[in-house]
């Protein structure tokens, strides 16, 4: 997203901490992976944690992400990189393990684990990142899965510009919880490969940075009802171009203009289908703002504009925007709102988008210096653009962690989400889980 860019990193320690903070969301990114509520769309982003070089972004210093010396895995050091590695796992229940209307409740099981490295030098920066995360659901096997995912980046700084590249692989699952997606019997694999480079150049006040990302997606089969659908017709190839200009009015309040282009292309086409084939354009404008210590705010908001290679559909224009907002009422307690509307590929075969609205609100609080306390709602909305039809999810979720020392944390954790989909069914899933980590 173009709202947060990669911090510079100006000191070994600036950097030193950006790899603390982003151990930390190791934990929480391997536990969304297999059952988290769909509340969130697969972006690629969403999947390595903040500070690895060429991918992830800084979100602000909350209540969850902030520097705990006394807490936060030293990692271990070779030289010039630190190697942190993590290894968690849960026990808990769901009430719905097959994510289908009238699912029966079962007892599940999720181990994960990751290992990020990244390089401490004055300038300069290599990291890389390693995750694997399985889920077992012990009564009903066929919902068991593993995913994992790998990523390599790295920045160099040319005076007074830098220069990101990075390159990942995901090999992940869509299950039938997600938003606008099949009703699947059992989890379904995908794999996206994607690779990304920018460039920053800044001169006083302005920088301005062209960015280039490569993303390749493929899908196996998946069954319906026992019927095996094929889902080569998904199969694409996204080519992304975009420059970002900023303007800096103060320390760490900028105006931001984005402008982007993408082109899919469809290795297959199915018989008597359109071709999902398309360009789709956007011009977003926005604020990177943050007045003190109390408020960070960054907003893009603008339109957007697909073209179809087929003349049978027509062009989508619609509203684009991506927004966060950070209060920070007291240094014990972040409040974090976040905004997003865009165009996304439709699951299914009739369909080929759909806009995306969706909102999120989180508080956390620090209770003790080692207890923290979490809660969130979210509330999506899939509207399909080709044919009447959408489906809305509610999501609640509550959580406690507590800090045992730098290598050992507990979590408990329940989330419920309600999902009425297209068809009219409604879905509901209530997950607790236990969670032990333990990390270096």
């Amino acid at each position: 997203m173009a709202v947060a860019t990669l911090p510079r990193s100006d000191s070994p320690a600036r950097r030193h901490g950006l790899v603390a903070r982003a151990a930390r969301l190791v934990l929480g990114i391997a536990a969304v992976l297999p059952l988290a509520p769909p509340a969130r769309a697969q972006l690629i982003d969403r999947y390595f944690p903040a500070g690895l070089p060429g991918y992830g972004a800084a979100p602000g210093v909350t209540v969850q992400s902030r520097a705990r010396e006394a807490y936060d895995p030293g990692g271990v050091r070779l030289g010039g990189v630190v190697v942190r590695p993590t290894l968690s796992t849960a026990l808990g229940t769901t009430s719905n393990a097959t994510g289908q209307p009238g699912g029966r409740a079962s007892a599940v099981a999720q181990t994960s684990g990751s290992l990020l490295a990244g390089t401490d030098w004055g300038r300069h920066a290599i990291g890389g990142f390693l995750s694997f995360d399985d889920q077992r659901v012990l009564s009903a096997t066929a919902q068991s899965a593993t995913a994992w995912t790998a990523a390599l980046g790295g920045t160099m700084e040319v005076g007074r510009d830098q220069l990101v590249l990075g390159a990942a692989h995901l090999d992940l699952f869509q299950t039938s919880r997600a938003l606008n997606g099949l009703a699947i019997d059992r989890p379904g694999r995908y794999r996206v490969n994607n690779a990304r480079a920018s460039y920053t150049w800044r001169s006083g006040r302005l920088s301005v940075a062209p960015g280039l990302s490569l993303s390749d997606t493929t899908y196996d089969d998946v069954f319906v009802g026992g019927r095996r659908v094929v889902q080569r017709y998904r199969d694409r190839l996204a080519t992304e171009g975009n420059v970002t200009t900023r303007w800096q009015l103060a320390p760490l309040r900028d105006l931001v203009l984005d402008l982007r282009a993408v082109d899919f292309s469809h290795a297959r086409r199915e018989p008597g289908q359109p071709s999902r084939d398309a360009t789709a354009f956007a011009v977003l404008a926005g604020i990177d703002y943050a007045t003190d210590a109390v408020w960070r705010v960054r907003a893009l908001a603008g339109v957007q504009h697909r073209i179809f290679a087929d003349p049978t559909l027509r062009p989508v224009t619609g509203p684009m925007a991506e927004a966060s907002a950070i209060w920070s009422p007291s240094g014990l307690t972040t409040v974090t709102a976040t905004l997003s509307r865009r165009t996304e590929d439709a699951a299914e075969l009739s369909a080929v988008t759909y806009a995306f609205t969706g909102g999120r609100m989180a508080v956390d609080h620090e209770l003790q210096r080692n207890v923290l306390l979490s809660a969130s709602a979210d509330l999506q909305r899939a509207d399909t653009q080709q044919r009447r039809g959408h489906e809305t999810l509610l999501g609640l979720g509550l959580g406690a962690t507590w800090l045992m020392n730098r290598q050992l944390r507990a979590a408990a954790t329940w989330d419920w989400t309600t999902r009425r989909r297209s068809d009219g069914a409604t879905v509901q899933e209530g997950i607790a889980l236990l969670r032990l980590r333990v990390a270096m």
